[in-house]
């Protein structure tokens, strides 16, 4: 597919599988239409569905922070970044030297940061948790929605278990706008076809930037250097996932090590 086209310009020659499977689905994925996001990277992202079974860290998501963290010696933590130049860091409490420098922020902050980078569109979404202890039927799979404010929900806790009170079952279920709970649990009632007034209200995330867009003519791969030893890192430099921000980050470093050797 080409990187030039709207993955809605392939859709017309399966527009019964896109509607009723494909949409409903990559709502949830790309946080918006699919239609609008570049061909290419659509292509990526449901090829790596199809050869892959999806997972998440049994420790949560901090889990790949901390992989990383733990192989640097010298880590710095809360301190808000209020400039960054050649070869210098200025925080909120002090200032550091370096040869290179990755900004691997979200793409606001790194435009805040960093002269050159572009802001791209960015998607909303509302995550909310409910516990029980009455495991919904077929709790094990992804269950997508195409005719309520839900685009999706799962029992998180069935891919792994440590997500979950003691003793009760995890379910996640995502919006792309701000609902109230009662909204969540009206829609998750008819998702799971069950009664949820019982369940627990555990937490509520609203994340305003969830996801850049990627849309027609934006590179799959943009190059991570800016100037004068300053590189950029993110799902905003390659394709909007937990996978396209850990290899723009893996390019920023190859390319930080090609030039220390």
């Amino acid at each position: 597919m080409s990187n030039l086209k709207s993955f809605g310009d392939y859709t017309t020659s399966f527009p019964t599988l896109y509607e009723r499977v494909l949409k409903p689905f990559l709502t949830g994925v790309f946080l918006s239409d699919p239609k609008n996001i570049a061909a290419d990277v659509a292509q990526e992202i449901l090829r790596s569905f199809v050869k892959s079974l999806p997972g998440i860290p049994a420790g949560g998501v901090g889990q790949f922070s901390q992989a990383l963290a733990a192989r640097v010696a010298n880590l710095k933590l809360n301190e808000r970044v209020e400039l960054v130049t050649k070869g210098k860091v200025v925080t909120t409490s002090g200032q550091y030297s370096a040869r290179f420098i990755i900004v691997a922020t979200d793409p606001t902050i790194a435009a805040q940061l960093v002269t050159g980078i572009s802001l791209p569109k960015m998607f909303e979404s509302t995550t909310a948790y409910f516990a029980t202890s009455e495991l919904p039927m077929d709790g094990k799979n992804l269950v997508i929605s195409s005719n309520s404010k839900l685009v999706n929900s799962i029992v998180i806790s069935q891919v792994s278990a440590k997500y979950a009170p003691a003793g009760q079952h995890l379910i996640s279920a995502t919006s792309l706008s701000p609902i109230t709970e009662s909204v969540f649990r009206k829609d998750l009632a008819a998702i799971w076809q069950m009664n949820t007034q019982q369940w627990q209200y555990v937490a509520n995330y609203e994340i305003k930037q969830s996801l850049p867009a990627h849309l027609p003519g934006q590179s799959k791969s943009k190059n991570p250097f800016v100037a004068d030893g300053i590189y950029v890192a993110g799902d905003h430099m390659a394709t909007p996932s937990q996978q396209g921000a850990m290899k723009s980050g893996y390019l920023a470093a190859k390319a930080i090590n090609q030039l220390m050797q």
